[in-house]
C-alpha cells in the first residue's frame, strides 16, 4: 500500500495544455496530495475539484496551491510568504503527517526567513512525520549546477545549515539530477526533505524528477510505500557494540565509502551514515537490544518523569510539561546573567612587530598540525576546509548539554550538573587557533597582566601588595 504526492512549480496553469498535463499526471500515478508552485492565476474556491483533486487553499501570497483527495482532512498550522505548513490525517495514516511547501525568494538575504521558519516548524513537528518540498531557489553543492562558476558557496552552506538544523534527509532521487534548466544552465532548486520520523509511517520515499513540461521546473514525484512499523526508538549508542569483533572494521568499510562531498560535508554526512548502518547491523547481530534496554530502563524512565518542580510546588508527569520545565529552569541559569559580547578588538593584531608573519594565522594548517590535535585525513581535509573561508556548519558549531546528577536522589533540576559536548571538529579548529595566538599574546598583554598568562599567577598580585 502506497501514497503519491506531487511538488511542481508550474510556472502558470492558465495555459490548457499545462493544466491537461498535470491532470494527466494526477491520474497517471494516482496522486493524492499535488502542490502547484507559482500557479499565475487567481485560486479557485476551497473545495472545488481541480484537475481531478480537490483545492485545499494557498498561502498567503498565492504562490503555492494545496490540492488532495476528497478523502483527505488538511489543517493549515503555519502559512508565510515561502512556506505553507500542514497537518494531514486520513484513515490510511495511524497518525497525522506534516508536510511544509517550500517556494524559495531569489536573493540570499530574503531566504533567512525561509531557513528561520523551516527551524521553528522543525522544534514544533518534533517526533512526528514530516516532508518539506518545493523550489528552494538554491541548491546543495556544485555538482547539483552545470553551466555556472559563479560562487555561491555561502548561500549552499546556509541552505546545508538548515537541513541540518531541522535534522531533514535527502532521500536520494530517479531521473536526471537537474530539475531547473533555463538558457544552457541546469541546477537542482527543486527538492523533497523528509524528517526522520517520516519513517514511522512509510517505509520507503522514492522521488524522481519527471520530464519538463512547459514550465522551467521538472515535477517531483515522490511515492510512498507504507510502513508495518509504527514506530522507531532513540538513536542510542551501545558500548557492547565496541567489544564485537567485527565492530571496527565494519565501522572503517561504511566510513571510507565516498560521499562524492568534500571538506566539512564530507565529515558532516560520514556520521549520519554510520547511524544508519548502526542500526541495521545492532538488529542483526545482537536482535532486538533496544526492547531489553527498554524493559530495564522503564523503571528509571517512570520515576524521572514523576519530577519534582519545586518553583511551582508540583509534580510533573506529562512529557511536555517535563521538557517546557527544564527548558525554563537551564535557560535561567545559563543566560541570565549573560551580558551582551563586544566584538573582538582586531587592532591588536596590527600591533604586532613585523617579524611576525600575519598571513600564518590564517592560512591553511598543514597536515601535522592537524594530525598534533587528532588523526584522521577526513577531519585533515574539513579543518583545512575551514581555514579555506568556508563558514563552520552548525553541525559542527552546536553543542549538546548533557544532565549529570549530582546526588542519587533527585527532586530539582537544580540536582544535576549541565555539561557541554562540543564537536570534536570544532574543537581541533579552536585548539590549533588557540596555539598560533599563544606565542604572540606576550607581545600584545601588558607585563603586568596576571591572569590567563602561562607563567603568571592570580595570586602574583596578592603577593605584590602583601609585600
Amino acid at each position: 500500500m502506497s501514497s503519491q504526492f506531487l511538488v511542481w512549480n508550474a510556472q502558470g496553469v492558465t495555459n490548457t495544455h499545462v493544466k491537461r498535463h498535470l491532470k494527466n499526471l494526477i491520474r497517471e500515478h494516482k496522486i493524492l496530495f499535488a502542490t502547484v508552485i507559482e500557479p499565475q492565476r487567481a485560486a479557485p474556491a476551497v473545495g472545488r475539484n481541480f484537475q481531478g483533486l480537490r483545492f485545499v487553499g494557498a498561502n498567503v501570497s498565492g504562490h503555492i496551491w494545496i490540492l488532495a483527495h476528497e478523502d483527505w482532512t488538511e489543517e493549515v498550522v503555519d502559512d508565510s510568504r515561502q512556506v505553507l505548513h500542514i497537518k494531514v490525517t486520513a484513515a490510511v495514516f495511524s497518525f497525522p503527517i506534516y508536510i511544509s511547501i517550500v517556494y524559495g525568494r531569489h536573493t540570499r538575504e530574503t531566504r533567512h526567513e525561509l531557513w528561520k521558519k523551516l527551524g521553528d516548524i522543525s522544534l514544533a513537528v518534533d517526533g512526528r512525520p514530516w516532508l518539506v518540498g518545493g523550489d528552494f531557489n538554491i541548491f546543495l553543492t556544485n555538482e547539483e549546477r552545470q553551466g555556472s562558476d559563479t560562487d555561491k558557496h555561502r548561500k549552499m552552506m546556509e541552505f546545508a545549515d538548515a537541513i541540518a538544523d531541522c535534522q531533514l534527509i535527502d532521500p536520494g532521487i530517479d531521473g536526471p539530477i537537474f530539475t531547473w534548466h533555463r538558457a544552457g544552465l541546469r541546477e537542482r532548486l527543486d527538492m523533497i526533505l523528509i524528517g526522520e520520523h517520516w519513517t514511522s509511517v512509510f517505509a520507503t520515499t522514492r522521488v524522481t524528477h519527471l520530464a519538463r513540461f512547459s514550465s522551467d521546473h521538472a515535477p517531483l514525484l515522490v511515492r510512498c510505500q507504507f510502513s508495518v512499523q509504527r514506530s522507531r526508538p532513540t538513536f542510542r549508542f551501545q558500548n557492547i557494540w565496541v567489544r564485537h569483533e567485527t565492530f571496527k572494521s565494519e565501522i572503517a568499510r561504511v566510513w571510507e565509502a565516498e560521499t562524492c562531498y568534500n571538506g566539512m560535508m564530507n565529515l558532516q554526512l560520514r556520521p549520519i551514515r554510520i547511524k544508519k548502518f548502526l542500526k541495521v547491523w545492532n538488529r542483526v547481530v545482537f536482535g532486538n537490544i533496544h526492547q531489553n534496554l527498554k524493559n530495564a530502563e522503564d523503571t528509571e524512565e517512570s520515576e524521572v518523569e514523576d519530577t519534582y518542580d519545586r518553583g511551582r510546588g508540583q509534580v510533573l508527569t506529562e512529557v511536555t510539561e517535563i521538557r517546557n520545565s527544564v527548558t525554563t529552569f537551564f535557560q535561567q541559569l545559563l543566560t541570565s546573567d549573560v551580558g551582551g559580547l563586544d566584538q573582538p578588538d582586531l587592532t591588536l593584531i596590527h600591533s604586532l612587530p613585523d617579524s611576525v608573519d600575519q598571513d600564518a594565522l590564517c592560512s591553511v594548517p598543514q597536515e601535522k598540525e592537524v594530525r598534533d590535535a587528532v588523526f584522521g585525513s577526513d577531519v585533515i581535509e574539513a579543518v583545512g576546509d575551514f581555514f579555506s573561508g568556508p563558514f563552520m556548519t552548525r553541525s559542527f558549531a552546536a553543542t549538546m548539554i548533557i544532565l549529570i546528577p549530582k546526588k542519587l536522589n533527585l527532586v530539582t533540576w537544580g540536582d544535576y550538573r549541565p555539561i557541554s559536548l562540543c564537536n570534536v571538529t570544532n574543537k581541533i579548529i579552536t585548539k590549533i587557533l588557540a596555539s598560533r595566538l599563544a606565542p604572540l599574546l606576550p607581545l600584545v598583554i601588558a607585563p603586568n597582566q596576571s591572569g590567563f598568562i602561562r607563567g603568571h599567577l592570580l595570586s602574583d598580585k596578592s603577593c605584590l601588595l602583601r609585600s
